[in-house]
């Protein structure tokens, strides 16, 4: 048996849950394999850690409780079952359906179209800034926390030390 055949069975092998013959051979693997041994160490130290939990004791009323609050909130529901029968005036015809459909993808259609074919801007040319540009996130991150229009003062500093570098104030 390999490595990876000997880990899978440990957590067996650990609680004696497998057969002798197995047994024999993982515990040859073991004297021969620290690797995997060191792996059933950790095993058993997890598991008295686990073991060393104790656990409390739910309250002896504790289910009597969850079942009159279970009661409770089914009676509620009841109260508040909504009779679906009301609304049989609803009764949908196929022409009408049809035709708000249509206009309805018409205006949707109409929509798209021109929210894709506007005039999109030209883009901003931004000139080249021999400073790093971690200098200008620290400065934004730094004013992020002092001001909650950060964003646009972070915008305006970036904007401004580039204009100071290139020379242009």
């Amino acid at each position: 048996m390999n490595c990876q055949e000997i880990k899978k069975l440990l957590p067996d092998y650990s609680v004696d849950n497998i057969s002798a013959s197995v047994q024999q051979l993982i515990g040859e693997h073991l004297s021969q394999c620290s690797a995997c041994s060191k792996e059933l160490d950790a095993l058993r130290r997890t598991e008295f850690l686990v073991n060393a939990i104790k656990l409390d004791e739910p309250p002896p009323n504790l289910w009597a409780e969850v079942a009159a609050q279970i009661a409770a909130k089914e009676k509620i529901a009841k109260q508040i079952k909504v009779d679906w029968n009301i609304l049989t005036w609803l009764r949908l015809k196929p022409i009408p359906v049809f035709a708000t459909t249509i206009v309805a993808f018409l205006v949707l259609g109409g929509l798209w179209w021109h929210y894709n074919y506007l005039t999109a801007p030209e883009p901003v040319q931004v000139q080249m800034v021999e400073e790093s540009i971690d200098v200008y996130v620290a400065q934004h991150t730094v004013s992020a926390f002092e001001d909650p229009t950060a964003d646009k003062n972070g915008a305006g500093l970036m904007i401004f030390t580039a204009d100071e570098l290139s020379g242009e104030i």
